[in-house]
């Protein structure tokens, strides 16, 4: 699942002809960043074991959904770590200044943080090991989340998510998630998918002001 999701982001990215610009972390093996003019993400597929040593993505390794003519400029691309405290960040924080996470094991994505951070992806970490994602208190902080994509982890306490009020779009597939509850005064969440969670508790959403969308398969017995 994990593998086809990355596949489908990338297939619709244009691949730039020169990201020389454009600098990761060492082992990362591929990078998808979007910008359909409503937000900007960066999605990490490779693990991220240190921030110490940088290295320039080669052509084949990256594809940018922009203007392939248009220069990207190191200086002015801007990350910082989902668990990172945001009253921390300001507009001095670079790739040079990013640091490997100690404090939640597994937060290893980074998101483009020039805009209006309004969406996040978060897939392709080793599932069902000690690195897998649990603990969303980080994205508390977040409220100007439009979309949020949490794919394949151990996710099942959804209430640090309840005061992300401008939440439109909201994907928890393959996780441990078992109660909705937290999310029934979200104003403004329309898609809600937690496919693959097995003892999802679905009652819950009867009561969703907004939603327009439950997508909750699961796999055939």
């Amino acid at each position: 699942m994990r593998f086809f999701l990355f596949l489908s982001l990338a297939i619709a990215c244009q691949r730039s002809e020169s990201p020389s610009k454009l600098q990761a972390f060492k082992d990362v093996k591929k990078a998808v960043i979007r910008d359909d003019g409503l937000y900007n993400v960066i999605c990490l597929d490779g693990r991220i074991e240190t921030a110490v040593s940088l290295k320039q993505i080669e052509a084949d390794q990256v594809c940018v959904e922009t203007d392939p003519d248009e220069p990207v400029n190191e200086n002015e691309v801007q990350f910082v770590s989902l668990c990172e405290n945001p009253s921390s960040i300001g507009v001095e924080t670079t790739i040079a200044r990013l640091r490997k996470d100690t404090g939640h094991q597994g937060c290893k994505v980074l998101f483009n943080a020039i805009d209006r951070k309004e969406s996040l992806i978060i897939f392709d970490l080793p599932p069902v090991t000690p690195e897998a994602i649990t603990n969303l208190e980080p994205l508390a902080f977040f409220t100007k989340l439009k979309k949020l994509m949490i794919f394949g982890q151990k996710v099942y306490n959804l209430q640090p998510l309840s005061n992300l009020v401008n939440l439109e779009e909201l994907r928890l597939q393959h996780n441990h998630v078992v109660s909705l509850e937290a999310l029934a005064e979200l104003p403004n969440l329309r898609l809600l998918d937690v496919s693959f969670n097995k003892h999802v508790d679905l009652r819950a959403t009867v009561s969703f002001p907004a939603l327009e969308v439950l997508i909750a398969e699961q796999d055939e017995p």
